[in-house]
């Protein structure tokens, strides 16, 4: 995947936003809550900590915030009948709990998908308290199985760590980027008590923690041999993920004796084949996109779980497929998405014709089986009935203004769903259930939220509602 840059310190507006730096700092810190990580997850747990009066120090290992959140296409699953009514969709908290167990295949630890889930529009509310803005419809992103993704105003993640890092500036929050989780150690009462770091220049310091280290630096799915390791199939996998998403504070963890729970459970999405650089974004929007294979055919329904939508991949001619738009889709994407897609024509990743056989023609498709795939389709969107099964809710829109752009689909690591096992305050849990004093965590370094498979739109909830939920704890001292 092509990578941008992450997050310069700033709010959204057009100042810059500088932090108080700990990096001449002595060589031993005091704080009452350390964070480490700097994504929707890390900054969460900062501003909730420091909105209950903390002395917080976040700790991040880039030179900037944002994580994986910067880079996502910031959709955000939430129940919110205000919205959602008046485009007739009929929504409940118990619904959206039933879809995510369901999708987990029943793996999830019920009690955390719950809380993820009854608590999804308190955090949406407490997002825009902060100066959060959000488009005033919902939609339905990959995966997603339901229209409740709130779109944020601006591109992709950017809005949820501008908006959280402005906060955590008018808290006080004070950070330290290029440095790294080298270790915890325990005060005498087996505590969690301090934070062992080390700065990209050798620096070390020590931060004794009085009430809490959070632990919020992401799963492991920029780490392709990770990812292996735990999931063989994936071993040709490509990632979507920050390099810097590795999995080393997840093995400090278990080192520290925290459960490891669903490691094999690894979530992709369409992107990059193997060799292959640019990732277009097409599948964002269930209802605008088509995919087919290498022969020009549909061969599962887009609004499929992504467990499924990965299995299909995988089991595709050369396990690589097409997603198809017209030019009303490509128009409703995002300027980041769209920005993508005139360059993937130039890097042969997308693809784009005034006729849907010439876009065959330069995807190596029979133009005859692409054709005839559209034209079902398109009369399945007008009948409301699709041979495959796609819900007659996302059948919206034909595919059938030029010109017509087709982008290169293959296997993706998105997101990790195992890690660290928590309990339902965030608490860090041993092999027996045993808490692991002072040590919580929130967002992809943990396990038992999603189960066996992510519902879209349900990662950036995570990060936020158990982020918010670890500052919360934390500052309690339990």
């Amino acid at each position: 995947m092509k990578r941008r840059a992450f997050l310069k310190l700033g709010t959204a507006g057009s100042s810059t936003l500088f932090f108080p730096s700990l990096v001449n700092a002595a060589k031993t810190v005091e704080a009452d809550v350390v964070v480490v990580g700097g994504g929707s997850a890390g900054l969460s747990a900062a501003v909730a900590a420091a909105q209950k009066g903390m002395k917080v120090v976040l700790v991040e290992k880039n030179r900037e915030l944002g994580g994986n959140t910067w880079i996502s296409g910031g959709y955000y699953s939430a129940v919110n009948r205000e919205l959602q009514k008046p485009m007739g969709i009929n929504d409940s908290f118990e619904l959206f709990y039933e879809q995510t167990l369901t999708a987990g295949k029943r793996k999830n630890n019920p009690k955390l998908a719950r809380i993820m889930c009854f608590e999804s529009l308190n955090s949406v509310k407490w997002l825009e308290s902060m100066g959060m803005q959000f488009h005033p419809i919902v939609m339905e992103s990959i995966g997603a199985l339901w229209p409740r993704c709130h779109k944020p105003l601006l591109p992709d993640g950017q809005g949820f760590i501008r908006t959280l890092s402005g906060e955590a500036h008018k808290l006080g929050v004070r950070l330290l980027f290029n440095t790294s989780l080298i270790d915890l150690q325990k005060d005498d009462n087996g505590r969690i008590r301090r934070a062992v770091l080390k700065s990209s220049d050798g620096k070390s310091l020590l931060i004794e923690a009085t009430h809490g280290v959070i632990l919020a630096a992401g799963g492991f799915g920029g780490n392709l041999e990770m990812v292996a390791q735990y999931n063989p199939n994936l071993q040709e996998a490509t990632t979507d993920n920050v390099p810097s998403v590795s999995g080393e504070v997840l093995k400090i963890a278990a080192g520290h004796g925290v459960a490891l729970d669903d490691m094999n459970q690894v979530e992709c999405l369409p992107g990059c084949p193997k060799g292959r650089s640019l990732r277009i974004r097409f599948h964002v929007d269930v209802p605008r996109f088509v995919l087919v294979n290498s022969f020009g055919n549909r061969f599962i329904r887009e609004d499929s779980p992504r467990d499924e939508l990965r299995d299909a991949l995988l089991n595709a001619p050369g396990r690589i497929a097409f997603t198809i738009v017209d030019q009303e889709g490509y128009k409703s994407f995002s300027s980041h998405i769209q920005r993508d897609a005139v360059l993937g024509v130039e890097t042969g990743d997308a693809f784009i014709s005034d006729t849907l056989e010439g876009l065959a023609e330069q995807i190596g498709v029979l133009p005859e089986n692409l054709i005839k795939t559209i034209e079902t389709y398109n009369e399945g969107v007008r009948l409301k009935k699709d041979v495959l099964g796609k819900h007659e809710t996302k059948l919206l829109y034909e595919i059938k203004k030029p010109p017509f752009w087709a982008g290169i689909a293959g296997i993706t690591v998105h997101s990790t769903l195992g890690g660290l096992r928590i309990d339902e305050c965030t608490r860090c849990l041993t092999d027996e259930n045993m808490v692991v004093p002072g040590l919580f965590a929130a967002g992809e370094i943990t396990a038992g939220v999603h189960g066996a498979n992510r519902v879209g739109g349900n990662g950036l909830l995570d990060a936020v509602v158990f982020g918010r939920l670890a500052g919360e704890k934390a500052a309690q001292g339990i």
